[in-house]
């Protein structure tokens, strides 16, 4: 059985702080967010959900008046009709 050589050093504390600061640490910035990135994305994410809600329930309120001026109207045709 034949050892493979390799010209690799071993990585040393150094070099592993090194390839940390150069490659590691910036991925992780490009990728990941702060606590604070995501607290600002959150509170706007539940700022635009407020706006929705608050247009979903006029939209639902017109839709249940709507409702209830046509039933009345359908009752009142359908009284004058019998009434014909």
């Amino acid at each position: 059985m034949k050892k493979k050589k390799t010209n690799q050093k071993p990585l040393t504390l150094d070099k592993l702080i090194e390839y940390n600061q150069k490659v590691l640490i910036p991925f992780l910035k490009e990728n990941f967010i702060t606590r604070k990135e995501f607290q600002e994305l959150r509170n706007e994410i539940l700022t635009h959900f407020d706006v929705i809600h608050k247009k979903l329930d006029v939209l639902l309120t017109e839709k249940t008046i709507r409702e209830y001026h046509e039933k009345k109207r359908k009752e009142t045709l359908g009284n004058l009709s019998l009434k014909l």
